[in-house]
């Protein structure tokens, strides 16, 4: 769990009203450049697709933070009693799984050394990776925020971080001079020496990055990704390490969003109308399909003429 001091926290927003006029001032005071993520639960923080598959698959039942700490440590132990695997030798072989297997469904598949791009592609379709979906859009985070949010909870959340410092003035404080120097020429990490030098060397740190090849959905929902440098430790303390020795907390924000059926419904309304939905932020047949259940939200437009 991230330490609540590392962050500021706004709202909670009851109306759309309340949450445009602050998101405007937010835009307004902030000159650089924001990445959103946006979450159901507001009490949630961060977890990558690959920390919760390594915690699905342990042989004990993982139940507060310290156990999750030392289970990714340790990664998975293997079959026959022949030893364990860290998390990061699991990610390789899940790499490595998909790349022997991936021309079978793609046409045009990354090049083999450029790991960060099959890491985008695997993300894509579902396998469990180290990276954390992000967008430069506060619309597209708080459309997930909404969409997914449920009655268990009293309100969702759009985070947000401040790229350009996360970026640039605070990675260049903690990598190494070599690492730096490797980014700095390679900053889509496409050169497997690059990808090594900065995220298998078991530093806590986050790193905004995206492929030099954006698909379709990055490129609509304005993707981009948070990665951590230590798969061995959650995302939150390696995120917790970014940030910790910095007095100011407004490099990174959680908006909080009072939710209700009735106001779920209302902010559906209004990021339909800013055309803000499935069949146009996931392109395709499934994403269309997907998208007409939010049709419930008018009924008016399911008469037919």
């Amino acid at each position: 769990m991230l330490a609540s001091e590392l962050f500021e926290i706004k709202g909670p927003f009851d109306t759309w009203d309340t949450l445009i006029k602050f998101y405007d001032d937010f835009h307004r005071k902030h000159s650089s450049r924001w990445l959103f993520r946006g979450q159901r639960d507001s009490r949630w923080t961060f977890e990558t697709s690959l920390e919760r598959a390594v915690i699905k698959f342990c042989e004990k039942r993982v139940l507060n933070d310290n156990e999750k700490r030392a289970q990714l440590e340790r990664g998975l132990k293997c079959e026959h009693g022949s030893g364990w695997r860290e998390v990061r030798s699991l990610e390789a072989g899940l790499i490595r799984r998909f790349q022997r297997q991936a021309h079978q469904y793609l046409t045009s598949p990354p090049e083999e050394s450029d790991w960060f791009e099959w890491l985008t592609v695997m993300q894509h379709f579902g396998t469990p990776t180290r990276l954390l979906d992000w967008t430069y859009s506060f619309f597209v985070a708080l459309y997930f925020a909404v969409e997914a949010s449920e009655d268990d909870c009293e309100s969702c959340a759009v985070w947000g971080i401040d790229k350009d410092w996360l970026g640039e003035k605070r990675l260049r404080e903690i990598l190494t001079k070599d690492a730096w120097s490797k980014l700095r020429r390679d900053r889509n990490a496409r050169r497997k020496d690059t990808f090594d030098a900065l995220f298998c060397k078991g530093r806590k740190f986050v790193c905004p990055i995206n492929a030099f090849r954006l698909n379709e959905r990055l490129a609509v929902q304005q993707g981009a990704f948070l990665i951590p440098g230590d798969t061995g430790t959650p995302f939150d303390d390696n995120l917790a390490a970014t940030i910790r020795g910095k007095k100011n907390r407004s490099h990174l924000v959680r908006i909080d969003v009072k939710m209700s059926r009735r106001n779920k419904l209302l902010f559906i309304q209004k990021l339909h109308r800013m055309n803000m939905n499935r069949a146009t932020l996931f392109p395709g047949l499934n994403g269309f399909a997907k998208s007409l259940e939010n049709l419930l939200a008018f009924p008016g437009m399911l008469e037919p003429t």
